[in-house]
């Protein structure tokens, strides 16, 4: 055990996060899923070291399966839900377990992704920016991997996230 009087306890105060966007609000928006089997992904900041069990993620007003995984900021698949996928229940969130929790370290970005079976419209509820342009510190859109033709692992275990935001293309979805 670490002694107080050589290693103090440090308390991080953790800010809330908002995003900017004087150009424009930011809405959400029912959208089609991508292309089947594509990926649509969100960056998330983890201020602290966690645990992760699973996905929150808003559903639109379409039937949607859908399978979820983490990456860290390079894309790099650190877990995700069973090959399966899970069905979602209309507008609302719903938690997508991961098949194993996994333990986060922070601070740090990672990624959410969400791989949808088929273009279903107004599957996901997505971030739409009024202005289309990019909302201060929010990245993400749909991956510019080939869609492979079924749930499964990703080549290389690995996705290619995005750098850059795309309106109505970025998930509304947290972890839990």
């Amino acid at each position: 055990m670490p002694n107080s009087t050589t290693n103090p306890p440090v308390e991080v105060a953790v800010p809330s996060w908002t995003v900017a966007s004087p150009s424009g609000s930011i809405t959400p928006a029912v959208t089609a899923l991508p292309a089947a089997f594509k990926y649509s992904c969100v960056r998330v900041f983890a201020p602290g070291s966690c645990t992760a069990s699973g996905v929150s993620i808003l559903a639109g007003s379409g039937t949607a399966t859908v399978r979820v995984f983490l990456t860290d900021a390079g894309g790099n698949v650190l877990a995700s839900s069973a090959v399966a996928g899970v069905t979602l229940t209309a507008n609302v969130y719903n938690n997508v377990p991961f098949s194993s929790a996994v333990q986060l370290v922070g601070p740090a970005a990672f990624n959410i992704v969400v791989q949808g079976n088929a273009a279903t419209a107004n599957g996901l509820m997505t971030v739409q920016n009024s202005a289309a342009t990019a909302p201060a510190g929010l990245v993400g859109g749909v991956s510019a991997d080939t869609a492979p033709v079924a749930f499964g692992t990703p080549v290389g275990n690995a996705i290619t996230v995005p750098t850059t935001y795309t309106t109505q293309t970025v998930p509304i979805a947290s972890l839990y």
